[in-house]
């Protein structure tokens, strides 16, 4: 009775020692996982980096909001319609690896050309609208405050939503095209990355310490924080 005692005590116990060492295993240094974690911190360090600037930049090449708005869309839609193709490829022919190395290589290609894109030319033409001041009077009811748009009829406009003006539209369309282009087969080739090397983290790690995961995941919140 005494040794059953024990072994359902020890039973009893087991599941919190492996909790205790699994929170251990995030602080202690394991060099199998560390490529994971050095993985993760840098591709989406990098994503973090990129992309919630890239609409700034794309104003700055003088793109509409319009256009800017069609490059932040396109995105997910090719993400969600090339991902799982590459996935299926990568499990069918066994070449995880290769196509992990090729995505992410040929993502960093892409995005980086974006950056050599040549801006367009300004416009060097002359204004040649002339404004007058003015003064009239006209009769206002006392109980009643009026808009702008009543006062000056005349005289108000809204500011322009964009600066397509401003630059030559040969150049403009051009660099469009060379933008959208980058995009859509950066987009096309990143898009396996993160689901591969998830796959291959957990493959890595195996069933008996699936637990591990979510430290190795960790490092890409980390990543995409700090850069």
């Amino acid at each position: 009775m005494e040794e059953e005692r024990e072994t359902v005590v020890s039973k009893k116990a087991n599941p919190a020692q492996g909790s205790s060492t699994a929170k251990r295993s995030c602080c202690t240094f394991e060099p199998d996982l560390l490529p994971f974690k050095l993985f993760y911190f840098a591709f989406f360090g990098a994503i973090g980096a990129v992309f919630p600037f890239m609409s700034l930049y794309l104003k700055q090449l003088g793109f509409s909001p319009r256009e800017i708005g069609l490059f932040a869309g396109v995105r997910p839609i090719l993400g969600f319609c090339s991902g799982p193709l590459w996935g299926s490829c990568a499990d069918r022919w066994r070449m995880r690896k290769y196509l992990l190395v090729i995505s992410t290589v040929g993502w960093v290609a892409f995005i980086m050309g974006i950056g050599f894109v040549t801006p367009p030319r300004k416009v060097e033409d002359k204004c040649q609208s002339v404004g007058l001041n003015r003064s009239e009077n006209m009769p206002v009811a006392r109980n009643r405050v009026l808009t702008i748009e009543e006062a000056l009829p005349d005289s108000y406009s809204k500011l322009l939503k964009n600066r397509d003006w401003m630059f030559d539209e040969e150049d403009l369309h051009r660099a469009f095209i060379i933008v959208f282009v980058l995009i859509v087969f950066g987009e096309l080739v990143q898009s396996p990355t993160s689901s591969l090397a998830d796959s291959g983290c957990l493959e890595h790690l195996g069933r008996e310490n699936m637990d591990k995961y979510g430290c190795q995941r960790s490092w890409g919140s980390l990543g995409f924080g700090a850069l």
